[in-house]
């Protein structure tokens, strides 16, 4: 694990995550970031992928049966014993050239599209 977000040790995080991808690890990002605002995609995570060569996989995850909570984030919490239903996309390879088709498509995935 590598603590890190946007005024929070960000750059460093970035960084310790890039060798880290470079070695061989995988690892798994929230691109709207903690504190939102909601399905904005942050553009750290495009600067990881291409730094470390990495392509992107987007994940959607929909607990199912749930509780919506009317909240600014729209959190959902999983009634127990359900399921969870798990979108995987296509990966997605970033580079410099193409960083304004990856933002459409991550954020097209980040609404569940």
């Amino acid at each position: 694990m590598i603590p890190g977000s946007t005024g929070n040790d960000g750059y460093k995080a970035a960084s310790e995550l890039i060798e880290a991808l470079k070695a061989g690890y995988s690892t798994m990002i929230c691109p709207d970031g903690p504190s939102g605002p909601p399905q904005v995609l942050k553009k750290g995570v495009l600067h990881i992928a291409a730094k470390s060569q990495v392509q992107l996989v987007p994940l959607h995850f929909t607990p199912k049966p749930s509780i919506w909570i009317r909240s600014w984030d729209k959190k959902l919490f999983p009634i127990p014993f359900g399921h969870l239903e798990v979108r995987i996309g296509q990966p997605i390879e970033v580079t410099a050239q193409n960083q304004k088709m990856v933002i459409t498509a991550l954020t097209s995935a980040l609404n569940g599209d």
